[in-house]
């Protein structure tokens, strides 16, 4: 955890806070947001490019957001937004299997209401520790 309380830790410092510990897998947590109040769903990127030092861990960070995607999408029943493959810093940065989770959008009046909601956020901190289950199982 790179939070146990009112903190704020930079991406890059959560990133290396990853890697100093030798972390099994990194799992960043966020809400999505976008211009309009239409788009909503749940998705969850990975990093690994082809021929970048990361691309070796590509089977291994695919893997690990397919499966919490997959049980995200069981436990939280949000759209499913799909496995994406971006350059964020949280997973360009982290020498481990990375993940990036959109839980929801929060420019979405229904979703801004379950981001606030304890019961959802049970539901969807559910869906991660199962897709990690289901991730190290493999």
């Amino acid at each position: 955890m790179t939070r146990t309380g009112d903190t704020n830790l930079s991406l890059e410092e959560r990133a290396l806070l990853a890697n100093e510990i030798s972390a099994d897998v990194f799992v960043s947590i966020h809400a999505n947001s976008s211009p309009g109040n239409t788009l909503n769903g749940t998705s969850t990127y990975f990093y690994a490019p082809f021929g970048d030092e990361l691309g070796s861990q590509r089977e291994k960070r695919q893997m690990l957001a397919e499966c919490v995607q997959e049980k995200l999408l069981q436990y939280a029943g949000r759209a499913d937004l799909g496995v994406r493959e971006e350059r964020f810093v949280v997973l360009r940065s982290t020498t481990v299997p990375s993940i990036l989770v959109e839980t929801a959008f929060i420019s979405h009046p229904e979703e801004e209401i379950l981001l606030g909601d304890d019961k959802f956020q049970s539901k969807v901190a559910r869906g991660i520790m199962e897709g990690l289950v289901q991730y190290f199982r493999r």
